[in-house]
């Protein structure tokens, strides 16, 4: 598989009078900004966790109740964050990263700490009908502002990657 090569679309999640705010810092489409409000409670948050967390069968399969769930609570998400200026300006960047064969990395900065535990990486945006992070075009990094430059790793290729799933 050839290497993408990724343009950012950077946006902050803030407290705002209104609940929150979403303010893209930066993206090939420019800036934008719009309020909204978290589409669940805490109880549901919660009770979403619990129900998708963990799988009666044994096997998770594309047509399960957990996935329907993920969807359903990703959607609700996706659409309370982009909307607006928001979406048009996702739309842009998707449509301008497309053009240059490039992907669009989504990151994403939280100024909330409530929100760090929320599940970000279930985003689903239905027009596409896939999990943003689940797509190699738009992955999703939570992107933490520090100071000073982040010097790259030095490897000696083949990289092995050992991962683990518990149950």
């Amino acid at each position: 598989m050839p290497e993408i090569h990724y343009l950012d679309f950077d946006l902050l999640i803030e407290r705002s009078e209104e609940g929150y705010k979403a303010r893209v810092l930066g993206s090939p489409a420019g800036y934008a900004a719009q309020g909204f409000a978290l589409p669940f409670s805490e109880l549901e948050l919660e009770n979403f966790v619990l129900r998708v967390g963990q799988t009666r069968r044994g096997v998770r399969r594309l047509e399960s109740p957990e996935m329907e769930a993920a969807k359903a609570f990703g959607e609700r998400l996706f659409n309370a964050v982009f909307q607006g200026e928001v979406r048009g300006c996702f739309r842009s960047s998707l449509d301008k990263a497309n053009q240059q064969g490039a992907g669009l990395r989504i990151r994403l900065r939280l100024d909330a700490q409530e929100l760090t535990d929320t599940p970000w990486e279930y985003l689903y945006n239905q027009a596409s009908e896939r999990f943003l992070c689940l797509s190699v075009r738009t992955p999703l990094v939570r992107y933490l502002d520090l100071p000073g430059q982040i010097q790259p790793l030095k490897i000696k290729p083949p990289l092995r990657v050992l991962a683990m799933i518990s149950k």
